[in-house]
């Protein structure tokens, strides 16, 4: 009796109760891609970089409980095994560079601007495990989710294309400029991800996801994929990101290698090449008034494919090029001998490159402290070591060989279509060797791996076959319970960041209208929200220094020293938990100059061993040498801050200033 008992509590899940719940899990996934996609929110200051994690971390949260589930209790497939195991050893590795980080906090929750800690990447590889969970070995499926990737790529791609054509519903006119400003005069497309080289990346994934459908589907689902490939192209075009271009090109040119080398539909191949004719119609027409700053262009506009052969034709001669290349000799001469090992950790590659960066960015970006190597490997081998460069590796290696087993195995159109994603992942990695990661991006890249061992499910017929009734497996209610506290952690999480970026927009309002206590209570509630880390405490101090700096005839001189030492703290407990520590330091020089601290001489000192090719703490010590009238001393620095920053106004004066003074004497 008591046997039968154990066997009947044993007994495997109901086939269409597993069948309901990877159907839940599916569309959940599909929810989450296109949050995470198409979210963004201009009532904050960080428009994309918050939004994208927010996403992130709600998109976890939701699929997590569902994928405790349904991996409760079945016996796992092969492929699906190897995934798990893989996925574990990314979290292990980032785990091993965050506890060995320059530092851990940052590490762990997430730098400034990329957001790329240790939750999120779990959060990111998570949501990348739930795809053969929730395709279940079905090509229906695995097609539907294609589907969406490609609708949310053209969604994403025609948004980019009415920025081009200055018509944005949701960017005030003035980021325009600032877009054109930042950009030597251009404007760059920057869709639904915020920075146009990352969004030419991110749109390869749904050019190849078309791209497979158009091989995948007949009649007028062959045409509308056809019609998703220009617009998505167009799109790739508008960002005038020559890493884009370069990977699709790379891309096409690999799936047209198999194309021929296959030789079994001509049809298939004729389709492309109709396809991508159409792509080219679409640029060329494209008429553009970008407020293009080229001799070729003094009426103000021009047409597509001339600011395209522009990009192409300044490739390796503008200062972004000679940039890339300055820093990767850096990277590998300069920091890689001093972090191989385990890595600077998640988010912290900046704080590196300010400590052993070289000499050789006088000319043309005197105040550049780059955030990534601007190459996945790169990226991976300076921020997670050694470690990090194999996980990528062995994710790469199992892409090719599910991509390979699934060509092997599958019916003649399903093997064009797992091509046409091996194509898609050339592309994404010649893409990525010119930039480095961002969420979205990063998120794409994981599910474009979890993608193949979906294909090689479907392509094997594997049904994760249920536990053996001798097997014991884990109750559903611990795993659920256990589920749900890491969901409910991560929606903690997720408003923690809302609440501080939402307070930092609070605090911006205050400083533009004057309201001091609007000022200082937003900064309470923003480092109350976020205390694990120093992002906020930064923000607020430069605040401070911001509102100090303007005229405020009601400040008597207690006020003023009460306030800058506000920021002061702020400052300098972020000093140590920020990837921008440089800042930290240099705002509370500011402020301490403003308040008549005599610490700010002190700090000046250690901001030129923090970063000593950077031209502003020399200034900075010039300045105040000036006013101790030690001529000699404050020529020297300022000579040292002319050569660091030969063009910047602020150095020239100060310099020129010391050099009639020393005439005089």
């Amino acid at each position: 009796m008591n046997q039968g008992v154990r066997k009947a509590r044993a007994r495997p899940l109901p086939e269409k109760t597993s069948a309901f719940a990877a159907q839940w899990l599916f569309v959940s996934l599909c929810a989450s891609i296109g949050f995470e996609t198409l979210f963004f929110y201009t009532g904050i200051g960080n428009a994309f970089t918050v939004p994208k994690a927010v996403a992130l971390l709600l998109g976890a949260a939701v699929v997590i409980p569902q994928i405790c589930l349904v991996l409760a209790r079945p016996q796992l497939s092969r492929p699906m095994r190897l995934l798990l195991v893989l996925a574990g050893f990314q979290i292990a590795v980032v785990a091993f560079s965050t506890l060995r980080s320059i530092s851990p906090a940052v590490s762990f929750w997430g730098g400034d601007w990329r957001r790329m800690g240790w939750i999120a990447q779990c959060a990111m590889l998570a949501i990348a495990v739930s795809v053969p969970l929730a395709v279940d070995s079905d090509w229906r499926r695995w097609k539907r989710l294609l589907q969406f990737i490609a609708i949310a790529g053209i969604i994403s791609a025609g948004y980019g294309i009415l920025q081009w054509m200055d018509w944005d519903p949701f960017l005030p006119g003035n980021m325009r400029q600032k877009i054109i400003a930042e950009f030597a005069g251009v404007y760059r497309s920057s869709g639904t991800i915020g920075q146009p080289a990352y969004f030419a990346n991110y749109l390869l994934y749904p050019f190849f996801s078309a791209l497979a459908l158009v091989v995948l589907e007949k009649g007028a689902s062959r045409i509308l994929n056809i019609c998703g490939i220009a617009v998505i192209a167009a799109g790739i075009g508008f960002t005038g990101s020559r890493n884009g271009m370069l990977g699709c090109a790379a891309g096409v040119a690999a799936f047209a290698v198999f194309a021929l080398l296959r030789r079994r539909s001509p049809g298939l191949v004729l389709g492309l090449v109709l396809a991508l004719l159409l792509c080219v119609v679409v640029v060329e027409r494209s008429t553009v008034g970008a407020s293009v700053s080229t001799p070729s262009n003094a009426s103000g506009s021009m047409r597509a494919l001339d600011f395209l052969r522009f990009r192409l034709a300044s490739a390796g001669t503008d200062s972004a090029s000679i940039g890339r290349m300055v820093l990767w000799s850096d990277v590998v001469s300069q920091i890689l001998p001093n972090v191989w090992l385990s890595g600077t950790g998640p988010g912290m590659f900046r704080v590196a490159f300010t400590r052993f960066r070289s000499n050789n960015y006088s000319t043309f970006d005197p105040d550049v402290h780059w955030e990534n190597a601007h190459n996945l490997f790169l990226d991976r081998l300076t921020e997670q070591g050694i470690p990090g460069l194999l996980a990528i590796l062995f994710l790469i290696a199992a892409f090719v060989l599910n991509v390979s087993i699934s060509i092997r195995l599958a019916d003649n159109r399903s093997a064009y279509a797992v091509a046409a994603i091996g194509s898609g992942m050339v592309a994404v990695l010649v893409s990525h060797s010119f930039i480095g990661e961002l969420i979205p991006t990063t998120f794409y890249f994981y599910l474009w791996v979890a993608i193949s061992f979906a294909s090689r499910q479907c392509a094997e017929k594997v049904k994760s076959p249920q536990a053996p009734a001798h097997k014991k497996s884990l109750s559903p209610r611990i795993v659920l319970a256990a589920s749900l506290v890491v969901s409910v952690t991560l929606i903690w999480y997720a408003e923690r960041n809302w609440r501080s970026e939402s307070m930092l927009r609070a605090g911006e309002d205050a400083v533009n209208s004057g309201s001091l206590n609007g000022l200082l209570n937003a900064r309470s509630e923003a480092e109350r929200s976020m205390p694990f880390v120093g992002t906020y405490h930064l923000e607020f101090a430069r605040l401070l220094a911001t509102y100090l700096g303007r005229p405020h005839p009601s400040l008597d001189g207690n006020s003023r020293r009460r306030i800058a030492g506000e920021g002061i703290a702020s400052a300098s407990w972020a000093l140590q938990r920020t990837d921008r520590p440089m800042l930290a330091l240099q705002d509370m020089i500011l402020l301490a100059d403003m308040s008549g601290d005599s610490r700010f001489e002190g700090w000046i000192q250690d901001l030129r061993k923090m970063d000593p090719y950077w031209y502003r703490p020399h200034e900075m010590a010039a300045r105040l040498m000036l006013r101790q009238r030690k001529y000699a001393d404050a020529l020297r620095e300022a000579t040292i801050a002319r050569e660091l920053s030969p063009f910047t106004p602020s150095t020239i004066e100060v310099w020129k200033q010391l050099l009639a003074i020393q005439g005089s004497e």
